[in-house]
């Protein structure tokens, strides 16, 4: 809790050989400890989920290149009134 999401994922997409790209002018501060014994898309999605109640919240989206089969994570964020 308290640390920038955006180095959380980027530290753990580097950890799972995802390449990782921030797309928000946000910045997003974890409000609570998350279980990183889950797996990657399990960690996410308890991350970006503590923002499911705010005006402007991260959004994810998980690719895999269809050619080379590497995943790429852009994480942007979305204003939701």
């Amino acid at each position: 809790a308290g640390t920038n999401i955006e180095l959380i994922l980027k530290k753990w997409s580097k950890q799972e050989g995802v390449d990782f790209v921030w797309q928000s002018h946000h910045e997003f501060i974890l409000k609570s400890p998350v279980q990183t014994s889950h797996s990657y898309e399990a960690a996410l999605q308890a991350v970006l989920g503590q923002f499911s109640n705010d005006n402007i919240r991260p959004a994810a989206q998980l690719n895999n290149d269809p050619q080379t089969g590497q995943r790429i994570l852009f994480v942007q964020s979305t204003r939701v009134h």
